[in-house]
Formats: structure tokens, sequence, C-alpha cells
């Protein structure tokens, strides 16, 4: 990677928000065959994974049953 950026490109680099600048270096890594970039993108929102949410909603439910059991006791959880 022996490309060196000059003043005025580094100048309109530092204006671009993490995304523009983020497609920049996409661009700039598919044009310039020599150089290997790794696009690892921000992988899959926390909502798609439903088996680990599925495995708290259940401790949840649990949860709510053992305070239910309890006396009734406002400070420990009891109803």
């Amino acid at each position: 990677m022996g490309n060196k950026v000059d003043s005025t490109e580094e100048k309109r680099y530092k204006g671009l928000s993490p995304f523009e600048l983020k497609n920049k270096l996409i661009q700039m890594a598919e044009t310039h065959h020599e150089a290997m970039m790794l696009n690892a993108g921000r992988g899959n929102p926390n909502w798609v994974a439903t088996t680990p949410r599925e495995g708290f909603f259940q401790l949840d439910l649990f949860a709510i049953e053992e305070s239910q059991r309890m006396l009734w006791r406002p400070q420990v959880g009891g109803a």
C-alpha cells in the first residue's frame, strides 16, 4: 500500500461521516486490487437472534412465577 494521500484529499476525507468514509474505503479497495479489504458489515440486529431471546424470555417467566409464589413482601417482589 504505497499510495499516499495528499493534503487536499485528506481534507476531503476528514469532512466525511463514518459511513461515507467506509463507503469511500470500500470503493478504493475495489479499484485498487493490489490491496484486499475485509467488509465485515454490521452483523445481524439483535432481534433476529430468536433462540437467545426465547431463552431470556423463559428466564423472565420463571422469575415472575417465583416472585409470585413468595409471601406478600413488596420489597422482595411478591404480589
